[in-house]
């Protein structure tokens, strides 16, 4: 994927290394909406053992948590999908 900042592209690694940094509030947005299906896909397998739960409950506080997970993530150690698992998981079950 390549990401334009200022007309300029940049790679993923880098476009993630600089909402990392808190550079760009707009890349961060952008990344969090392209992994909105993480979200969907944990949410759902939570709310499949737990029905009581309400669904968009759990997933608001999985972008929550997939915005965390974004601001924290380091491209060198791990893929961001890897990496957010926890930071999603945790803040639902929360």
């Amino acid at each position: 994927m390549t990401a334009l900042i200022r007309g300029a592209p940049v790679s993923q690694e880098s476009a993630v290394r600089i909402v990392s940094s808190k550079v760009d509030h707009r890349l961060r947005n952008k990344v969090v909406l392209e992994n909105r299906q993480l979200v969907r896909k944990i949410a759902h397998k939570i709310h499949r053992s737990h029905p009581r739960l309400p669904y968009e409950d759990l997933e608001s506080a999985g972008i929550i948590g997939l915005i965390k997970a974004v601001e924290r993530h380091n491209p060198a150690t791990a893929q961001l999908s890897t990496f957010a698992y926890r930071y999603i998981n945790g803040e639902i079950l929360r």
